[in-house]
């Protein structure tokens, strides 16, 4: 296989990694079939359920990757090297400061959601203004962008299903919302919230003497 096609594969998998629904995953799974069924065969044997959103049972949150994982390991590096009681207390010192400088992020936050997801969400409020929106039901809307979608307020879901993964409104939920002029982060996920956030700080790691107390 050439180098280029290598390439090629690899960004057409991370493609189909993120798509949510089954037909966008489709489309890139068959680009990668006419280049190579080798490596489709292999993509599809390792149960997508596990790597691709439009199969994934759950709530990813935006991550497909294990990329925490690594950073952890990386973040502790330096700790692995220690014999096991210096090792913890030395993790335990870096936990205690991260959270505290957390603290310190989440005081920063005034709004509901935190900055990341804030900034999601403003994305998809702007990519919505232009769509149609023809209302079915007090709950039920229909949307007409590239396709046609069908967005349940009650349900809090969309068939883009973008609004099911990442528990933040899409661009249709968002222009159906604008729509019934309704408050927009009520259909937010809570824990994308400022709240949510400053709760999973709350405990407090006090310093410790040394590690035989």
């Amino acid at each position: 296989m050439k180098l280029k096609d290598t390439h090629v594969l690899g960004n057409l998998l991370q493609a189909a990694c993120y798509k949510y629904t089954i037909a966008e995953w489709n489309e890139y799974m068959k680009e990668i079939y006419h280049i190579d069924p080798r490596a489709y065969n292999i993509a599809v044997n390792y149960s997508p359920d596990q790597w691709a959103n439009a199969f994934f049972p759950g709530i990813r949150y935006g991550h497909v990757t294990s990329n925490v994982t690594e950073s952890f390991n990386n973040w502790i590096r330096e700790a692995r090297l220690l014999r096991i009681l210096q090792m913890v207390e030395h993790i335990r010192k870096q936990i205690m400061v991260r959270m505290s400088n957390r603290r310190l992020l989440g005081d920063k936050w005034a709004g509901y959601l935190c900055s990341q997801a804030e900034i999601v969400l403003k994305e998809n409020i702007e990519k919505g203004r232009p769509l149609d929106v023809k209302q079915a039901t007090t709950d039920i809307f229909e949307v007409q962008a590239h396709t046609t979608t069908r967005v349940d307020l009650e349900k809090k879901t969309c068939t883009c299903r973008a609004w099911d993964v990442l528990r933040i409104p899409c661009k249709h939920a968002c222009v159906v919302i604008s729509y019934i002029k309704t408050d927009i982060y009520q259909y937010c996920d809570w824990f994308m919230s400022t709240e949510a956030f400053k709760k999973s700080y709350d405990p407090i790691l006090y310093p410790i003497p040394d590690y035989e107390k």
